[in-house]
């Protein structure tokens, strides 16, 4: 049986000591980290290797030249390719040149590579730090609007519709760097499990800054001036909710320069923009949403009351953008953020949302169950 040779071209020392321990002398014995050494190699030796390697390693190549090069270099040898993004164009020109096992995003799963050499005629396509916009059963959803629009009102109600109707298995988290309110508007007092606290935190692990009420688990946050950006740190909490969580519900600050805005923005599946049914809040959402760009974008229109923009008026006005949710105005609102009551009540429509994300309220299953339960007897 011939052993194929493991060759990797990564720079990544964490990945190089385990493939070593795993594979022994089958792994050549330097993680090259250059794409011309990469090509010479493959060049100076006849025999095929298992080539790991990725489209950000250091060159004065284009990542289309290096794998081009690669081919020409061992067209037997098999390529594991480690791409930043993958566009519609550049798989299939990655196709085009017969490499067909891919790995898109930063994180490298060991598991995935192992699993690709111990089966090397197995295809592996794998998107590490994001999911895909047409996988109902995973959202993570991002919750954008113009300053006190209500967006961490509209994060919390949506929260707790979602748990309503499939369970504790959704976890919001308040990315509202300028204003964080998730922690007033829900009640939520610890001063030990802020945002801020795990990014300067080098050893605790994320559950221990998670908080769970009323089947919400949530990620809360607190006034923190100059908070340093760290993508190491929130790329873990990131990973770590996505597997443990159906859906995720951040909401986000209305500066859309903010650096964990932009973070959020990139691996959202959906946002949902908040508008007030004025035109004032119209006339703002509109020079924002032009920013955004149409990512899988809905709008909610929050505070609905005597006096407002009728929802055909809105529609108009917003008409390149659907409308998937309604929000009421209550008057106990202030009394609740006051602390002079315990608990609020508003009326909202998320029906649409509920029919994008594929949901059936547990109302719904309940008289299912009854109807096929009653059909049966009636049989007997």
């Amino acid at each position: 049986m011939i052993v194929i040779k493991i060759l990797l071209a990564i720079g990544n020392k964490e990945i190089k000591l385990r493939l070593d321990r795993r594979y022994k002398n089958r792994v050549y014995i330097h993680d090259i980290n250059c794409m011309e050494n990469v090509i010479e190699f493959l060049s100076s030796k006849k025999e095929a290797f298992i080539v790991i390697t990725k489209d950000t390693l250091q060159g004065n190549i284009d990542k289309k030249l290096y794998i081009k090069q690669l081919r020409l270099a061992s067209e037997k040898s098999k390529i594991v390719y480690i791409v930043d993004k993958l566009t519609q164009e550049y798989k299939e020109f990655l196709f085009a040149n017969e490499v067909f096992n891919i790995i898109e995003g930063n994180t490298i799963d060991f598991e995935i590579l192992t699993h690709y050499i111990d089966n090397p005629q197995s295809i592996v396509y794998r998107n590490i730090d994001h999911i895909d916009i047409n996988d109902k059963k995973r959202r993570v959803i991002g919750i954008c609007g113009t300053s006190s629009v209500g967006k961490s009102l509209t994060s919390t109600l949506l929260a707790k519709d979602l748990v309503k109707n499939i369970g504790e298995n959704v976890v919001l988290l308040d990315m509202n760097m300028e204003n964080p309110s998730i922690d007033i508007l829900n009640n939520l007092d610890s001063n030990n499990k802020a945002f801020h606290q795990y990014i300067q935190n080098d050893n605790s692990g994320i559950s221990n800054f998670l908080i769970k009420k009323l089947g919400v688990t949530y990620v809360i946050n607190k006034p923190c001036k100059n908070l340093k950006f760290s993508k190491k740190k929130i790329d873990c909490l990131y990973k770590f909710l996505l597997k443990n969580y159906q859906y995720l519900i951040i909401d986000l600050s209305s500066d859309l320069f903010d650096e964990y805005t932009k973070f959020w923005l990139e691996r959202v599946t959906d946002i949902f923009f908040i508008v007030k049914p004025n035109y004032l809040s119209v006339r703002r959402s509109l020079n924002y949403l032009e920013k955004l760009g149409n990512k899988n974008l809905s709008i909610i229109v929050n505070e609905i009351k005597m006096g407002s923009l009728e929802i055909s008026q809105m529609k108009s006005l917003l008409s390149e953008y659907k409308i998937v949710g309604k929000i009421y105005y209550g008057k106990n609102i202030e009394s609740y953020i006051n602390g002079a009551i315990s608990e609020f009540a508003l009326d909202y429509e998320f029906e649409e949302i509920s029919k994008m994300f594929h949901i059936k309220s547990k109302l719904n299953t309940y008289l299912e169950k009854y109807k096929r339960l009653k059909e049966s007897l009636e049989r007997i």
